[in-house]
């Protein structure tokens, strides 16, 4: 890019296109949110806050015995085989995606496992919704990484592609009280 002489580059991205914002990427992300995502106000601002606090995370430095940990480049398709397996460490750490399936397998088995963190490379990597990330907390399971990006705005369309809408004020003014972030709705400023 430089060689172009571009020193500022913007990756469009969205909610579900969270890997644009890895750190090996970009600088800063802007995390984006809205009515097409969820016409839930209460769901719309619980997931965005989750995703918002998953990059929040600093940088975590672990320390691990050649016996403690495992390293995967990828588990996805695996998770069943791998769930038990995955147990018996109490650090996992993956370079590819976690998703919801190895989250359930674990909780899914009788035999409680003890403490697990899993160690990812950077939040893009965490495909564990809200729901499964908390049941799994509660189970002494978590997630931490190796890398994070800051975040430098949240933006809200309360639009849909085909004319939904949401009450955007309130949308913006309940983020405004969670986030430590500029909330920017897109549709009240594009008028302006």
């Amino acid at each position: 890019f430089f060689a172009y002489r571009a020193y500022h580059v913007l990756i469009d991205g969205a909610f579900g296109k969270k890997a644009l914002a890895n750190s090996h990427i970009a600088d800063g992300a802007i995390l984006a949110t809205g009515a097409s995502f969820s016409r839930h106000i209460e769901t719309l601002l619980e997931d965005t806050v989750y995703v918002y606090e998953l990059y929040q995370y600093e940088k975590t430095i672990f320390n691990s015995t050649y016996h403690d940990i495992i390293t995967y480049e990828s588990i996805l398709g695996s998770e069943k085989k791998l769930g038990f397996t995955i147990a018996s460490y109490t650090q996992i750490q993956l370079k590819g995606a976690l998703t919801n399936a190895l989250i359930k397998v674990l909780l899914e088995r009788e035999d409680k496992p003890h403490h697990i963190t899993f160690i990812l490379e950077h939040p893009s990597m965490c495909f564990v919704d809200r729901f499964y990330y908390h049941k799994a907390k509660k189970r002494q399971i978590e997630i931490v990484f190796k890398q994070t990006t800051e975040l430098l705005a949240l933006t809200i369309n309360p639009t849909t592609p085909v004319g939904s809408h949401i009450d955007g004020n309130l949308l913006k003014e309940k983020l405004e009280k969670r986030v430590a972030i500029p909330v920017i709705d897109v549709v009240k400023e594009y008028k302006r």
